[in-house]
């Protein structure tokens, strides 16, 4: 079987990932840098389930994404790890 894959940015656009893992669990969020929590994308995966992460359970499990998040709210904002170039000057 021979997966599609599609590049990350093209994937997301602007939006940058963060994730929290427990031992049963892994919370992403997809979000443009400064925004509202409220705006972000989740994903969670329960890894005693799905251990290859197949099927995103947010919708399904309020009440553990809503712990994860608080942890994730506890962790520094998800910024760009990279400088555009800036141009030389004559």
């Amino acid at each position: 079987m021979k997966l599609k894959t599609v590049p990350l940015k093209k994937a997301r656009g602007e939006r940058i990932g963060r994730a929290v893992r427990t031992a049963q669990f892994r919370l992403v969020e997809w979000k443009v840098p400064g925004t509202a929590a409220a705006a972000a994308d989740l994903e969670l995966y329960d890894y005693v389930k799905d251990p290859l992460e197949t099927k995103n359970v947010a919708s399904d499990q309020p009440e553990v994404v809503a712990r994860m998040r608080a942890l994730l709210a506890k962790l520094p904002e998800a910024r760009p790890q990279f400088r555009a170039a800036r141009p030389q000057q004559n």
